[in-house]
C-alpha cells in the first residue's frame, strides 16, 4: 500500500497556524452573551506565562509588513522588533520578527477578534510562546503576555521613566504568582498582575522593577540580562 507523502514544511506550519486560529474562533463562538471576546483565551497566571514562554523581552516595534502565510492563503501581519533587553531566552542579532494572524495581503483581508497587532513605535515587555513555530498569536496568553511601556514624567522631578501597563491600559503596581484556575477563560489580564485601577500614570511600576519581579518567577538558569 502506498504511503501518503508527509506535508511540506510550509504547509505543516500553515496547518499549525490555522489550528491555533480555529481554537480561538471556537472559543469565541461558545462565549456567553455579553462576555468580552478577548476572554476566549484561557486564563494564565503571570508565573505560568513566564515559565512557559520561550522568550521574554523588552522590545520596540521598528517595522510592520503583511504577507500571506507560507503554504496557505491567509494574511498575517509581521512586526520587526528591536530588542532592548532579554529577561529570558536569547535573541540573535538584537532583532526579532513576530507574526500575527490577520491583516491585508495578496488581495485578501482577515480581522481576528481580540488580536493586538504590532505598530511602529510600540514598546513593551513581550512573553513570546515560540520564535520557531508559526502561531495565530506568538504572544503567550494573547493580551495576558503583553505589557506596553509608556514614558512618564516624575510628578516631583523633571526626569521620566518607562512604566508598565496591562494591554488594556491599567497601571501595573506589582507582580504576584497568582493561584491556579484550570479551564477558566481570561479577562485579558494574567492572574497575579496587581493593577491600580484609575491610578495616575506615575502609579505604574517602572520597567526595571517589573523585570526584576518577573525574573523572581523564573528558575535562576533561565533569566537573561539584568538591565
Amino acid at each position: 500500500m502506498k504511503q501518503a507523502a508527509a506535508p511540506s514544511a510550509p504547509r505543516a506550519r500553515f496547518r499549525g497556524f490555522l489550528r491555533g486560529l480555529l481554537v480561538a474562533s471556537l472559543g469565541l463562538a461558545f462565549l456567553p452573551a455579553g462576555q468580552s471576546r478577548a476572554a476566549a483565551v484561557l486564563s494564565f497566571s503571570l508565573a505560568e506565562i513566564a515559565q512557559q514562554a520561550e522568550l521574554i523581552v523588552e522590545a520596540e516595534v521598528v517595522g510592520v509588513t503583511s504577507r500571506l502565510v507560507p503554504g496557505g492563503a491567509m494574511p498575517m501581519t509581521c512586526g520587526r522588533f528591536r530588542v532592548h533587553d532579554v529577561v529570558k531566552g536569547g535573541v540573535a542579532g538584537g532583532e526579532l520578527e513576530l507574526c500575527f494572524a490577520g491583516g491585508v495581503a495578496g488581495g485578501r483581508a482577515l480581522a481576528v477578534p481580540g488580536m493586538r497587532y504590532p505598530y511602529v513605535g510600540a514598546r513593551g515587555i513581550y512573553f513570546v510562546e515560540s520564535t520557531e513555530r508559526l502561531l495565530a498569536n506568538p504572544i503567550l496568553g494573547w493580551a495576558q503576555g503583553e505589557f506596553p511601556l509608556r514614558e512618564v514624567a516624575d510628578p516631583i522631578g523633571a526626569e521620566t521613566a518607562l512604566r508598565v501597563y496591562t494591554a488594556d491600559g491599567a497601571p501595573v503596581a506589582a507582580v504576584e504568582r497568582g493561584g491556579p484556575s484550570p479551564g477558566q477563560l481570561s479577562n485579558g489580564r494574567a492572574r497575579g498582575v496587581v493593577v491600580r485601577e484609575g491610578g495616575a500614570p506615575s502609579d505604574a511600576i517602572d520597567v526595571v522593577e517589573f523585570k526584576r519581579q518577573v525574573r523572581a518567577l523564573l528558575p535562576d538558569a533561565s533569566a537573561g540580562s539584568t538591565r
